[in-house]
């Protein structure tokens, strides 16, 4: 645990807020420190140190959005870590909340951890809260004070109204000591959440920050439970559509096949066609009187419907008629022709 001799502070704030590099910082330890979404404080991480002639208690706590267990399973170990703390006679001095100056707004997530982290307090021991932004080297001078106006003016208003302040870290050595000073001159306080789980021997669901988080665990219920109705909407709206898409194309396809099918009666036709002429002008040339065979003259006359159907198209202008070697290649085209 920790000794009552020592002034105890706790190190809060989301996950990734610089709380461990702060510990670190201030008391040259080395303690693990996270990078990316990941969190290293799984467990309650205590140093003890000596600041102004003074023994230090510093405990770096894990984020309420921490990403190796549920919010309730955080929330557990740190009102029982104060619980007992408290039942061995000790009060806590300080506390310091971590905020990221580089958010550009305070989304869910943040919001969240704060709610918590005020229940956990209450507005009694507002005064020895320091809220302190971190990581001004992510942003631009001028962005970096406005923010940290709209924070003081707005999402910190109530807390500062009550004793909080507020204060920038730099990330130096020089404004960690600047912010652990405004903190070993407190006078220890008594935490909501000591007083609920002590004194009124509430559980730790019935307390403030229990319930507040209950409230935030259905609030987060209900959203997940909106966003699967919204999905399962969407999806079966897309099966109708695929269902139409599928209806649409079986369509084409019958269509394609008609088409197809269309190509060939069109081929068979000109074929009979062809046929058809054929016959009927070999039997009208038959019946034309022929000085010698009339089956001479036929024969003739059906070679010089050949010749005349296939030198028409291809003969030039200067091709001596009745070429015997063109006649027989005209006529081997107006076969195949006739044939495809």
């Amino acid at each position: 645990m920790t000794s009552s001799a020592s002034k105890l502070i706790l190190v809060m704030g989301a996950t990734g807020a610089g709380k461990t590099t702060f510990v670190n910082l201030i008391s040259h330890s080395n303690l693990e420190v996270g990078h990316g979404l990941a969190s290293c404080t799984a467990d309650m991480q205590i140093v003890e140190m000596e600041f102004a002639g003074q023994q230090i208690t510093l405990v770096d706590t894990p984020g309420f959005d921490d990403t190796e267990r549920p919010q309730a399973d955080v929330l557990k170990q740190i009102a029982t870590f104060l619980q007992r703390t408290y039942e061995g006679g000790r009060k806590v001095d300080g506390l310091i909340f971590m905020h990221r100056i580089s958010d550009n707004r305070m989304g869910g997530t943040a919001v969240s951890n704060y709610r918590l982290f005020s229940r956990v307090c209450g507005e009694g021991a507002m005064k020895n809260v320091v809220i302190v932004t971190n990581m001004w080297n992510e942003v631009l001078p001028e962005m970096g004070v406005a923010r940290e106006r709209e924070l003081r003016e707005t999402f910190f208003a109530k807390e500062l109204s009550h004793g909080a302040r507020m204060l920038p870290h730099d990330a130096t050595e020089r404004s960690a000591r600047a912010i652990m000073q405004e903190l070993i001159g407190n006078q220890a306080e008594t935490l909501l959440v000591q007083t609920e789980m002590v004194h009124e021997k509430k559980s730790i669901p019935d307390t403030q920050a229990g319930t507040e988080l209950d409230r935030e665990l259905t609030a987060m219920e209900e959203r997940h439970r909106s966003q699967i109705q919204q999905l399962v909407g969407e999806l079966r709206s897309a099966l109708t559509q695929k269902e139409q898409m599928e209806h649409e194309l079986d369509g084409i396809r019958r269509k394609l096949i008609e088409v197809e099918l269309e190509k060939v009666k069109l081929r068979e036709a000109l074929k009979e066609e062809v046929a058809a002429k054929l016959a009927t002008v070999i039997r009208q040339a038959m019946k034309q009187p022929d000085a010698h065979s009339p089956t001479t003259w036929g024969h003739r006359l059906s070679q010089q419907v050949f010749d005349d159907n296939c030198n028409q198209p291809s003969s030039p202008p200067d091709s001596p008629p009745g070429s015997p070697a063109k006649g027989r290649r005209n006529r081997k085209r107006w076969w195949k022709r006739l044939v495809h």
